[in-house]
């Protein structure tokens, strides 16, 4: 995998600037801007600013109420994924089983949040040793695909 250039991040950082003086740090787009940034220094390996922004976007998620639970879906999954990733599997957990929750609960077509959360959850499950958890979510994942490619 390519890491984003100086500049690249240089622009990415320039945006979250712009929508917070736009919008203010509490609104929902400034959030989903904050996740983004979250991924950027995720691919820098810069774990720890990563997880600051994405903890950040969950917050406003979740001080905007039900209006935006889905939109929680990606920050929470990212989190999940991050900490899934550095080994802080009971941390991952929670948030990862609630990304796919939140990804099921007002699924449409076309979205494929709920593909994305539950094959994480996959692994997740595999690598805890819940085998049983693991085969439901990769019959589940099966039923999202199958489901795709007949439409």
């Amino acid at each position: 995998t390519l890491l984003p250039t100086q500049e690249y991040l240089d622009v990415y950082q320039e945006a979250v600037k712009i929508f917070q003086a736009a919008l203010g740090a509490s609104h929902p787009r400034y959030a989903a801007v904050v996740n983004g940034w979250a991924c950027v220094l995720r691919d820098q390996k810069r774990s720890e600013e990563a997880e600051k922004y994405y903890r950040q976007a969950i917050a406003i998620y979740e001080r905007k109420g039900a209006q935006y639970q889905t939109d929680l879906v990606a920050p929470l999954h990212n989190l999940g994924a991050l900490l899934f990733e550095e080994g802080r599997v009971e941390e991952a957990g929670p948030l990862l089983e609630r990304a796919a929750q939140l990804a099921e609960k007002e699924r449409k077509p076309g979205d494929g949040r709920a593909l994305i959360t539950q094959r994480t959850l996959v692994r997740y499950y595999r690598a805890i040793g819940d085998q049983v958890q693991a085969t439901r979510c990769e019959k589940r994942v099966n039923e999202l695909l199958v489901e795709s490619m007949s439409k």
